[in-house]
């Protein structure tokens, strides 16, 4: 799966791969591959901004295309 994610530190987005989904709802991260210009690696970024306030938490990570596996 692609997607779009929000490096709050950086204040920056950047494209990646998503490799693995850990948990779902609240505590939903996602494991991504980082190739910017000031870090390279991989990061796990939680999907919902969590200092943001409690009722209105914006998201981290936007999908832009969730490619299905390919038939057998």
């Amino acid at each position: 799966m692609i997607v779009r994610v929000y490096d709050r530190a950086n204040n920056e987005y950047f494209i990646s791969e998503v490799f693995a989904i850990i948990n779902f709802g609240y505590y939903e991260k996602y494991l991504v591959l980082q190739k910017t210009a000031s870090v390279q690696g991989y990061r796990l970024i939680e999907y919902l901004d969590k200092s943001t306030d409690e009722h209105n938490m914006e998201v981290n990570i936007n999908v832009i295309s969730a490619n299905d596996l390919p038939e057998p």
